[in-house]
């Protein structure tokens, strides 16, 4: 019999040390002894920021950095998520408002925000959401979801209750006993329990088929589309406009549109733009009349770095709900003033015996 490959060595290894007692981690290429990207640092950012918190170019009416500041913040609101977030709530929305706060204290200690100003509030609650999101997306993904069966995935999209009930416990298992790099053993274990909820398979399972219903799919990659356009403003000097942005973001390399169905779109909202004299803000109001109207906080066609137009209930409220917390510590604080300013001038009485 011929001699193991080093990879074979390596798995029976962490085999055999798994079998020991001890908890082997995800990190494969340490196994095989293959050079990978370290994890994200922003050694850069964190350099630029010891001389004082950055400053983020955040046009009116968009809810994204964008410049080279602005992907170096969205790689520091990952990094910051990654090492302060407990990752084992469902969604954003579940995470508790006390480490949202935290997470927002952090974040403007590296950069200057305005908590008055809508777009602000907006990019950076949008920014710690989709991180938080990517994040548990890439655990499951890359560490949870390949030691399940894919007959299990295809029972679950087909109905079978009774795979559903069963799972695969074995897969589960193995799962939960490779811990991810960086991640804590007890930490790994919560989130494992929360990929294995109900609810969140039948959020998956919906969201999966709604994928295969797209039909606008683009080529603009991760980036947001409202950053590519600023690139292009900046190149040429000139906006670009919105149609021919969709045109330029739905198209192959060769030239053609992705498919039939985005040419079609095109065409349409190219014949209700040949007027003469019609702006950006009019050719914005065309894309929404072929494509729709806003959907999940974005602006179909301009991605979701655009805000909304009609959505100003909706910002009070934000606005109301980030800073209500702020409020009630500054109303604490003035409450405080007034009791040792009531104290000097009129010693003996409060507020309350002037209340009574």
């Amino acid at each position: 019999m011929g001699t193991d490959s080093p990879m074979t060595n390596a798995v029976h290894s962490a085999a055999q040390s798994s079998s020991q007692g001890s908890i082997p981690t995800a990190s494969w290429s340490t196994l095989i002894g293959r050079k990978k990207r370290g994890r994200n640092k922003c050694i850069e950012f964190m350099e630029l920021c010891k001389s004082g918190p950055i400053h983020l170019e955040i046009k009116d009416g968009t809810q994204v950095a964008v410049g080279k500041r602005g992907g170096q913040f969205t790689r520091m609101v990952s990094k910051i998520v990654r090492d302060h977030c407990e990752l084992h709530h469902a969604s954003w929305c579940k995470v508790p408002p006390e480490q949202k706060a935290m997470l927002r204290n952090r974040l403007t200690s590296y950069v200057t925000l305005n908590m008055n100003r809508v777009e602000e509030i907006l990019t950076l609650n949008g920014a710690l959401r989709r991180s938080y999101t990517r994040l548990r997306n890439k655990l499951y993904n890359k560490h949870y979801k390949p030691f399940l069966k894919d007959d299990e995935e295809e029972g679950n999209e087909e109905g079978n209750e009774q795979g559903n009930e069963q799972g695969d416990d074995e897969g589960k298992a193995k799962a939960r006993a490779t811990v991810p790099e960086g991640i804590a053993v007890n930490a790994w274990l919560m989130i494992c329990d929360s990929f294995d909820e109900k609810l969140l398979k039948v959020k998956s399972r919906r969201n999966k088929k709604n994928r295969r219903g797209l039909l606008t799919n683009h080529t603009a990659g991760s980036k947001p589309f409202i950053s590519h356009h600023n690139e292009e403003t900046k190149k040429t000097g000139v906006e670009p406009r919105w149609v021919e942005f969709f045109k330029k973001t739905h198209t192959k390399k060769s030239g053609s549109f992705v498919n039939p169905y985005c040419e079609t779109l095109y065409n349409q909202m190219k014949d209700l733009t040949a007027e003469e004299g019609i702006d950006n803000t009019e050719e914005a109001s065309i894309m929404t009349q072929v494509l729709g109207g806003p959907r999940s906080g974005h602006v179909k066609g301009m991605g979701y770095g655009v805000i909304p137009t009609p959505s100003s209930s909706r910002l009070r409220n934000v606005i109301h709900v980030d800073n209500h917390e702020e409020c009630n510590q500054k109303m604490e604080a003035m409450q405080e003033k007034i009791d040792m300013l009531m104290a000097i001038v009129m010693p003996g009485r409060s507020v309350e015996d002037d209340s009574s």
